[in-house]
């Protein structure tokens, strides 16, 4: 059976590289990809190029060879580095230029300002071809691991442990030093080995000592002493807070969608473990983009209930959806509670506003005795005291004005009930990042690094919505082209 001759082993090229317009279908994602770039305005970039220099790479080549990598979940400069060597995509991008790491990071870290601004771009296009019109926003989160590991974390404890173990070692080396200098003949290797262990020394010295001043502010702030003595810091990367739903150092990654279209509209990287503080964000976030709209729809889950948002809702008149996980819509027996063995809160209390009462799940009735203050009947003989009223003989419940606001909320949502299926668009963009996409840990530090990889993430997937809705419209286009052409086809026919 015949073989191909191997050409492998010849230095010398055999032919010329094609052109790259030959490497890639017409149709293919790249190519539209490319065709949807060139709409985009770049002119921020290439103000901050100087007039003088070495021939640079264009923005809307780097930044599409970093949205071919983000739609394949790989946001390192070194990976992007291989890709532009080997896969056709990104060679159709380059031209057969091959940009090494240092000047995509460097990209990356010169112009995370110009790439933020590209959100607001892709959204102006969506607006002007019809895409969606952005009339209802779903907001969530989600932790993400950062770049540093947990092991870095310490407690104030182990800070000043490390710290004295620093200064510890560095007299050793410092009398290694002096001991060096007296010698006649001075190994000058070893005297730079040394200096070189110095110098990692005095760093770790300056990150433990910032640590330990950023932690005792915190620490400021947390009221229970046992969490105030537990709470850690990452020495690598101070901004990472513990998550325990990832058991790990990392961020909470907040997204605002367009319940429509599923588009992006705003991302934001945290520090807060929780949404409570976050709905306030995202709205202002949000209105700088698409504008003020005070019917537009916010819809969120009960992550985000709080006073200060409800204030802020309140306040500011936005027509906001915020369900509140906490309900429970069906009160079960007590028979189920005692099986269940878990406390009885207020929530598996029913409020009957017409009786000003609270009706508990054994049919006790608690009444007020005080301003916002209700209690039961003596709960001695009843079979779920010890799940409910533990420390008292009857069971007491205050109601205060938050309660009263979360109930308005409540009943707005039951008027419109199908309002909290939208909110799961965003679980969708999530899951696609974290398993389609197989991010889940950021590799670069602090809020800085990780801020540029998850927008990298959202510009990208904007762009392929975008690409594939422009798709879909053209060719609608066609087809309507086509059958008004056959139609005037058989008119004239018919004449």
């Amino acid at each position: 059976m015949p073989f191909f001759k191997e050409q492998k082993d010849n230095l010398e090229f055999q032919f010329e590289k094609p052109n790259v317009n030959f490497l890639v279908d017409e149709q293919s994602e790249a190519v539209r990809l490319y065709k949807l770039l060139k709409k985009l305005d770049f002119s921020e970039f290439y103000r901050r190029y100087p007039d003088k220099g070495a021939v640079a790479y264009r923005p809307e080549v780097l930044f599409g060879v970093l949205i071919l990598s983000a739609l394949e979940g790989v946001l390192s400069s070194r990976a992007i580095e291989k890709r532009c060597g080997r896969d056709v995509y990104y060679i159709y991008f380059t031209e057969y230029r091959k940009p090494d790491h240092s000047t995509i990071a460097r990209f990356l870290k010169k112009f995370r300002k110009e790439i933020f601004g590209l959100l607001p771009q892709l959204i102006s296009i969506a607006k002007e071809n019809k895409i969606s019109s952005f009339n209802s926003i779903a907001i969530d989160g989600s932790k993400f691991q950062s770049s540093s590991s947990k092991k870095h974390s310490m407690r104030m404890q182990s800070l000043e442990k490390e710290e004295e173990i620093i200064v510890r070692k560095m007299k050793k080396l410092m009398n290694l030093v002096e001991e060096n200098d007296k010698k006649e003949n001075r190994d000058e290797k070893k005297l730079k080995r040394l200096e070189a262990e110095k110098k990692k020394l005095e760093q770790r010295k300056q990150k433990v000592e910032a640590s330990k001043t950023e932690l005792a502010k915190r620490q400021e702030s947390i009221r229970e002493k046992e969490k105030r003595e537990n709470h850690q810091i990452n020495i690598e990367e101070p901004d990472a807070r513990m998550m325990k739903e990832i058991n790990s150092n990392g961020y909470n990654v907040q997204l605002s969608v367009d319940s429509q279209s599923e588009i992006i509209v705003s991302v934001s990287v945290e520090p807060d473990r929780s949404d409570n503080h976050q709905f306030s964000k995202q709205h202002q976030n949000i209105e700088k983009i698409l504008g003020e709209d005070k019917q537009r729809e916010y819809i969120a889950d009960g992550g985000y209930i709080s006073s200060e948002t409800i204030d802020y809702v309140e306040d500011k008149e936005v027509n906001a959806y915020i369900n509140d996980s906490k309900e429970i819509k069906i009160i079960p027996e007590p028979e189920r509670l005692l099986e269940r063995g878990k406390i009885i809160t207020s929530e598996f209390f029913i409020y009957s506003k017409e009786d000003n009462e609270y009706i508990c799940p054994n049919q006790r009735r608690l009444k007020e005795v005080s301003s916002g203050v209700y209690e039961s009947e003596d709960c001695r003989e009843c079979i779920i005291k010890h799940l409910c009223a533990r420390k008292r003989d009857v069971r007491r419940i205050t109601r205060t004005e938050f309660t009263e606001r979360n109930q308005q909320m409540r009943e707005k949502i039951k008027q419109s009930p199908e309002k909290m299926n939208q909110r799961k668009v965003v679980e969708r963009v999530f899951g696609n990042i974290k398993w389609n996409l197989g991010f889940r840990r950021f590799t670069r530090k602090n809020f800085e690094g990780a801020s540029i990889e998850i927008m990298m993430l959202v510009l990208a997937l904007n762009l392929k919505k975008l690409e594939q809705f422009l798709l879909f419209l053209s060719r609608i286009l066609l087809v309507k082209y086509q059958k008004n052409n056959y139609m005037s086809w058989g008119i004239s026919i018919l004449n």
